[in-house]
């Protein structure tokens, strides 16, 4: 613990100097676990537990060329 505290003043001297670095950081993780999380959502909701019909199995898609 004596380090960890002993090494804080040079840790914010770090962070001040590179404050772009972690905010980029924190943006792309954020983007990042976003987009993860809504791609898991609908291919839970669609595939995995199935769409919300009687007889969604059966459910065909008609395209006219």
């Amino acid at each position: 613990m004596r380090f960890f505290l002993q090494d804080l003043p040079h840790r914010r001297r770090v962070f001040a100097q590179g404050k772009s670095f972690f905010l980029i950081s924190v943006l792309v993780l954020a983007l990042g676990i976003g987009g993860v999380t809504t791609m898991f959502s609908v291919i839970n909701s669609a595939l995995i537990r199935g769409l919300p019909f009687p007889t969604s199995d059966r459910l065909m898609l008609v395209h006219n060329a």
